[in-house]
């Protein structure tokens, strides 16, 4: 795979929202849980929304609609990213998304679902990367009446855990405690 602009430094404030179990593990030991598994559309790593903290917060009341919640905010510093908001990188993950679709449409095995992960994961064997980077629909969300403007989301998969470089609680669910 061609380097393309993965060796560039990338920075964020990263927001991360999880159960207030979870926190207190995650705050304690001062590390993060990898996500693994099919529902990883960015592959295996740590979740973040990019320098937005209501994401993290409509992540825990409204998509995972957790009772007790935290929001955990983290400094993130990277050497190589891989950025899918950057159209020579995503022409590359659509050519790679493609030519792993027909292989397996090739050899009859139309019962693979296969997903975004998949390619995400592949590129990181071929060139290892630190954080993965893209920009997603809110879901459920409309475009601004009279536009094709819709919010969006910008998530981010740390990779190497070395790049979380600082970890702190930031929001917590008070409501709870009432």
């Amino acid at each position: 795979m061609e380097k393309l602009k993965l060796i560039r430094p990338y920075s964020c404030t990263g927001y991360h929202g999880t159960t207030r179990e979870s926190a207190i593990k995650i705050l304690a030991s001062k590390k993060f849980l990898i996500s693994r598994g099919k529902k990883q559309w960015l592959g295996e790593g740590v979740y973040f929304f990019e320098n937005d903290l209501k994401q993290a917060y409509n992540w825990c009341t409204k998509a995972r609609k957790y009772r007790d919640w935290v929001i955990i905010k983290s400094r993130i510093e990277a050497d190589t990213l891989l950025d899918l908001c950057d159209l020579e990188t995503f022409e590359l993950f659509k050519a790679l998304v493609h030519k792993i679709k027909n292989r397996i449409d090739n050899k009859g095995n139309n019962k693979f679902r296969w997903r975004e992960l998949h390619v995400i994961d592949l590129m990181y064997r071929l060139c290892p990367f630190d954080v993965v980077r893209a920009a997603y629909i809110v879901p459920s969300s409309k475009p601004i009446s009279g536009t094709n403007i819709y919010p969006i989301q910008v998530q981010v998969c740390v990779k190497n855990i070395e790049c979380i470089k600082s970890i702190e609680e930031v929001y917590i669910n008070e409501t709870y405690y009432c």
